[in-house]
């Protein structure tokens, strides 16, 4: 039943509550309201009721339409029409209540229209990226991409919003192997239980929708709303450019060290035969000998190392690996480094743990290259008159060679990069200041090549040990 009408009943039920006890204390009710004095209290009464009930329907008017008319408000503006607004009729509890609600009214529409205006600043801004971008849910179905996904893709937005981003954009790993959605890094983070925001960066080559390459640097991102990670956004770009310039560069290096090896080669050959005549040299003489054979062993290596880098970086096909005899390679390298380590007052020391041949699969030139960097190194770095030592032991199928100095400790901020290409630790610049920083990263790219592994251990107030293993091959 309407409020008006409750509100109208209860009224002029109240109003003819004492109508109703006048009569029933009349005597002889009902027979005297035919004589005339009960005649003229019929009418009067009558009258009384008539009256009544026109002042219940305009109080109860007077007080229902209002908030009738909000109710009906309040519907229209559950339906998204928010520029209605309430009529004030009065300046009462009703009025204020109308003008409460107008005001709010004004305030949601109002905020409205500020979430509309950063919404689209934010659409803008994504629009503008100069990189693609993509975003997903916990399901990695699409929800948005811009411009620059599309011109670099081949997808327009309409095809790909909620499809699999793996369906829409395949990525393959360096070795072109296609990457499966269940290993992706989209679904490792999106599985993550951490509430807080979790990104990583990767190396990809993307596929368009034409089925062609190309390499792009991502960076991925969760979005976390109230703990929970609901999606990811994905910014990604092309480094063809990038990788271009960089292959050009590692190949300059290749050409020119090439080019610098056959005159330096001849330069040790004529240092060490002046070496071997030494003693129709006179002391001085006989230093300037020694520091050119110094200064030629150390263009020696840097050369080696930048052709191993260029190897390295351009994925080159590795030289043919020739079974070694680990031991007697071992010492024909320590002859080979006798006179430097002679000419910094060092000496090597060779431990062989174990007596049996033992024969490993790798190049000759790259095994001699890992000793060469690691020894020099020990030498270089330890104070004078100390030893380096070269430890050879096994453990199953593998060899394990070690290089022990007594070298400064290598800091434990150092300790992630010490194998990065280019890295120097500051102490290590402050001893040999014209280091490149690539000896040890070709020592690891070598050693792993050949299905090795290569560490370290430094502590304070101990040696310094730089080891590697090799796997063993059995002897023909």
């Amino acid at each position: 039943m309407p409020i008006r009408i409750k509100f109208f009943l209860i009224l002029l039920g109240v109003s003819l509550v004492p109508t109703f006890l006048l009569v029933t204390t009349i005597p002889d009710y009902p027979k005297s309201i035919f004589q005339p004095s009960g005649a003229f209290f019929l009418v009067t009464h009558f009258t009384e009721i008539v009256f009544v009930t026109l002042i219940s329907l305009f109080v109860s008017a007077y007080f229902t339409l209002p908030i009738t008319e909000l109710r009906r408000l309040v519907q229209r503006v559950k339906s998204g029409q928010l520029t209605m607004r309430a009529q004030v009729y009065t300046t009462d509890e009703v009025g204020k209540l109308a003008l409460e609600f107008n005001t709010m009214l004004d305030t949601i529409q109002k905020q409205i229209k500020d979430m509309g205006n950063v919404k689209a600043r934010s659409e803008a801004i994504l629009l503008a990226i100069g990189d693609g971008l993509v975003v997903v849910d916990r399901e990695k179905k699409i929800h948005l991409v811009n411009k620059a996904f599309e011109t670099l893709t081949g997808w327009n937005e309409k095809e790909v919003l909620g499809k699999l981003i793996y369906e829409v954009l395949p990525r393959e790993d360096e070795n072109g192997n296609l990457m499966p959605s269940k290993d992706g890094v989209l679904t490792r983070i999106l599985g993550a239980t951490t509430t807080t925001t979790t990104t990583t960066t990767t190396t990809w080559n993307y596929i368009r929708k034409d089925k062609t390459k190309f390499p792009g640097a991502s960076t991925i991102s969760t979005i976390v709303i109230g703990g929970k990670i609901i999606g990811a956004v994905e910014v990604f770009r092309d480094i063809t450019e990038e990788k271009e310039l960089e292959r050009s560069k590692t190949e300059f290096i290749s050409i020119a060290s090439h080019q610098l090896r056959t005159p330096v080669s001849g330069l040790n050959w004529l240092t060490e035969a002046l070496r071997s005549s030494s003693q129709n040299l006179n002391e001085k003489q006989t230093k300037y000998v020694g520091d050119l054979y110094t200064f030629s062993k150390r263009l020696t290596e840097l050369i080696e190392n930048l052709l191993d880098f260029s190897r390295i970086e351009l994925k080159a096909k590795t030289e043919d690996k020739s079974p070694i005899e680990i031991v007697r390679f071992i010492e024909d390298f320590m002859g080979n480094m006798k006179l430097y380590a002679d000419s910094k007052n060092h000496k090597i020391i060779f431990n062989k743990k174990m007596k049996d041949q033992l024969i490993v699969g790798i190049s000759s030139r790259a095994l001699y290259n890992v000793l060469q960097n690691l020894v020099s190194n020990a030498i270089d770095y330890s104070p004078g008159d100390k030893s380096v030592t070269i430890d050879l032991e096994g453990f199953g199928d593998f060899i394990k060679v070690s290089v022990c100095n007594n070298g400064p400790t290598i800091s434990k901020e150092d300790r992630n990069h010490i194998f990065g290409r280019f890295y120097r630790t500051e102490s290590a610049k402050k001893i040999k200041p014209e280091g490149t920083g690539l000896g040890l990263y070709v020592v690891k790219a070598v050693i792993e090549e050949a299905g090795g592994e290569v560490g370290f251990e430094s502590e304070e107030g101990k040696d310094t040990v730089f080891w590697f293993t090799l796997p063993l091959k059995k002897a023909a």
